[in-house]
């Protein structure tokens, strides 16, 4: 997928692989699906077993979604997917990051805190 990507961003669609590109950007392709946190129009909000088939076939152990904001970094189903997007336009939500260490996820406060997300 990550090729795909690189391609895509540097080249644009490539007649070849348009089918996979097209899985990976539309509304309900890993770039921009967002029933993972809320229903939406278009679908319903995705259960847990739903996320299993997915990560399945992606072949990952979680997913990072950083295009639907909350008020503070927050894992979702067991840690199997984390929302890394605080609306940095607010004022009023702290500035937070992400920290991968040692197979672990943190959340990273302005202070210095780090919370165990998984």
């Amino acid at each position: 997928m990550n090729a795909y990507v690189k391609q895509f961003f540097m080249a644009g669609l490539n007649p070849q692989n348009k089918e996979e590109l097209d899985f990976i950007t539309t509304s309900f392709g890993p770039f921009w699906y967002r029933g993972y946190f809320m229903k939406r129009s278009k679908y319903p909000k995705i259960t847990e077993d739903e996320l299993d088939q997915v990560m399945a076939q992606l072949d990952v152990n979680t997913i990072l979604v950083g295009h639907t904001e909350n008020d503070e970094l927050s894992a979702y189903f067991n840690g199997k997917i984390m929302d890394v997007n605080i609306p940095l336009w607010n004022k009023e939500v702290p500035n937070q990051a992400l920290l991968i260490e040692d197979g672990h996820f943190y959340r990273l406060s302005e202070g210095g805190e780090r919370e165990l997300l998984k």
